[in-house]
């Protein structure tokens, strides 16, 4: 059966005929699992919430890609240890010292301490993992370029050996591993009578992959995406273009057009029927939408606080009548607090901060990954100083630590 991609503009109820699928393929096949992919983990409890409320469905397994990945390489046997940002943060660090203790480094040389020059080389392996690019395709490509590019390419090749050596993945790795299995063994998770993928705007390289495999095995894949084909407003355009992408990957999926009507209130229905339009209609509704534009993430923060700061002051509202909404909660996070210290504001955040962000457990996992890396010394001689760790009864002390140094 061809894979269906239910195509609609926002808010017309793609999830809701998304979660009667479910349920209609629980009651009539019972078989299971039933899969739900979702965009990231803050979205998991919230359709969770919306299957329950509308009766829920046993047997159904809600996550993301990365946890469909996971279990697709554990039914294939060939599950592998995805190591964290502390791991991967400190595998980069140590491929970097390789690099320049070997002289492979002189456009970088300057900049390879800093930590801003790792973190960029952490988004960039991201973003070639993610189009699936390989070590040695872009070392031959590299090759006929500049010198930045050249090395930026042998940190590359030397990022995926040592991450093969310790027999571990990153988060990008588990895409290509996954989609390796899928392609090795055509009769992996045929057994699954429902994947359903909901939420995506646009979808990467082996994402599509991944969705083109288990496309051509599955009974069902139900897919949704939002715009419409034939309208050009300025906010579907980026939709249209990784629409194409899709459908290409996709080609024998049937397209289905839901019609329902917008369920949001009327006066975001008339912001969001304006949204990046040249000549938009002037938003009527008595002032219930306020648009700020400010020049930094930071800015965002501040001006938001400092808005419903007025209304408290100024309208009477109470601080748990206010909500705020960002895209990006790890990003905003330090930055609301630092503004809510600023104008006396309480702030209770719906997702409490990762356990990887505590102190405590950050030294943790930097101590259980130093034999991973052949005991660095910067790495080793963090641990032995390190505040959470007493290291007394082995008759070690912080003079030690100096003298070791």
């Amino acid at each position: 059966m061809a894979p269906t991609i239910l195509l609609s503009t926002p808010a017309t109820g793609k999830t809701h005929a998304c979660i009667s699928r479910v349920q209609e393929a629980v009651k009539r096949l019972h078989i299971i699992p039933v899969w739900v992919i979702l965009p990231d983990r803050l979205q998991v409890p919230a359709f969770n919430q919306r299957l329950v409320e509308a009766g829920g469905a046993f047997g159904v397994q809600i996550g993301t890609f990365g946890t469909l990945y996971h279990e697709i390489l554990r039914v294939a046997g060939k599950s592998v240890p995805l190591a964290s940002d502390v791991v991967l943060q400190r595998l980069i660090r140590g491929v970097i010292e390789e690099a320049l203790s070997d002289e492979q480094l002189s456009h970088f040389q300057e900049i390879a301490g800093k930590p801003g020059f790792l973190s960029v080389l952490k988004d960039r392996f991201g973003e070639l993992k993610r189009a699936q690019v390989q070590p040695q395709t872009f070392l031959k490509f590299a090759a006929k370029q500049d010198k930045a590019l050249q090395e930026l390419a042998l940190l590359y090749e030397r990022y995926q050996n040592q991450l093969r050596e310790l027999g571990w993945a990153d988060p990008e790795g588990l895409n290509w591993l996954a989609v390796a299995a899928l392609d090795a063994d055509p009769d992996l998770c045929t057994d699954w009578p429902l994947l359903v993928v909901d939420g995506f705007d646009s979808f990467h390289g082996s994402q599509l992959s991944a969705l083109k495999l288990l496309g051509d095995r599955l009974p069902q894949v139900v897919i949704t995406f939002p715009g419409g084909l034939q309208n050009d407003r300025t906010a579907f355009r980026r939709f249209k273009r990784s629409f194409e992408r899709l459908h290409a990957a996709l080609p024998e999926a049937v397209i289905e057009r839901l019609e329902g009507e917008v369920h949001l209130p009327e006066p975001l229905a008339q912001f969001e029927a304006g949204l990046f339009e040249p000549d938009p209609v002037p938003l009527q509704g008595n002032g219930h939408i306020c648009q700020l534009e400010a020049r930094t993430t930071a800015d965002e923060a501040r001006e938001a606080l400092r808005w419903i700061k007025a209304r408290i002051v100024r309208d009477g509202l109470r601080p748990q009548e206010c909500a705020i909404v960002t895209p990006n909660p790890e990003l905003y996070r330090p930055l609301l607090r630092e503004a809510a210290i600023e104008f006396g504001l309480p702030l209770r955040f719906t997702h409490g901060d990762p356990l990887l962000d505590a102190p405590g457990i950050t030294a943790l996992l930097e101590l259980l990954a130093l034999p991973l890396l052949n005991w660095p010394r910067r790495g080793t001689l963090d641990a032995l100083s390190s505040p959470y760790f007493d290291l007394s009864p082995f008759g070690f002390t912080a003079d030690d630590t100096i003298a070791l140094d």
